[in-house]
């Protein structure tokens, strides 16, 4: 074995000695982002369609990225001619295309808004699947998800409070690892129900999220 291994490959090592399995399967998984592992974490559960919702999130948006890029050229531009020390009209013109390509990134960053009620709902999908059923290949993943949102819990508040299909009455053995699940199930599920009135409302759905993360890890251990 390799002396200086990455965390994937580590990782890739210990799955296979706990569960068996192809060391070059694992690392692939291993190498995913959080997201792309819930995917295929939803498709090895049979939630097909989810899973490719998911896929199709991860698609980037042409006109998102040639904006960013646009944005990117004009911000360079601008920045180089100040340095220069240039002024006057050839400043104005610069500083407006940078402005005007920041508007045109804004109006298309809702593109990132509204895939955010996509993710939520695929990480509910696996938080259900793994509530279910003890050993799901969905727990992990899911966690990995939210405590990437929980990070920035109240931006992700935004995101997720509105209406998605909602399991109220969620049964599982009485195990630790879906009885944890079932918890972060019901604590973002709440999370996504809080209406949009104020402060209170927004705070209160960033501490769910941060909730139901923190369930779902410790469901991990």
């Amino acid at each position: 074995m390799a002396r200086n291994q990455s965390t994937a490959a580590k990782r890739a090592r210990q799955k296979q000695r706990e569960q068996g399995g192809k060391h070059t399967e694992l690392l692939r998984d291993e190498q995913q982002s959080p997201v792309q592992r819930l995917a295929t974490a939803l498709e090895a559960a049979g939630h097909t369609a989810e899973a490719q919702r998911l896929w199709d999130r991860l698609k980037p948006d042409p006109e998102w990225e040639a904006a960013k890029a646009a944005y990117e050229r004009a911000y360079r531009a601008h920045e180089a001619a100040e340095t220069a020390g240039a002024t006057g009209h050839v400043l104005d013109r610069l500083r407006r295309a940078e402005e005007d390509a920041g508007e045109e990134m804004g109006v298309l960053a809702t593109y990132e808004f509204r895939a955010e009620p996509i993710v939520c709902a695929a990480v509910l999908t696996g938080l259900a699947h793994a509530g279910r059923f003890d050993g799901s290949p969905c727990l992990r993943p899911a966690a990995d998800v939210l405590a990437w949102h929980a990070k920035t819990a109240l931006v992700w508040a935004d995101g997720i409070r509105c209406p998605m299909p909602i399991i109220d009455h969620l049964w599982g053995p009485n195990r630790p690892g879906p009885a944890a699940a079932r918890a972060a199930y019901r604590a973002l599920a709440a999370a996504t129900r809080l209406p949009f009135k104020g402060d209170e409302e927004w705070t209160a759905c960033g501490e769910l999220i941060e909730e139901s993360a923190a369930l779902a890890r410790a469901g991990c251990q």
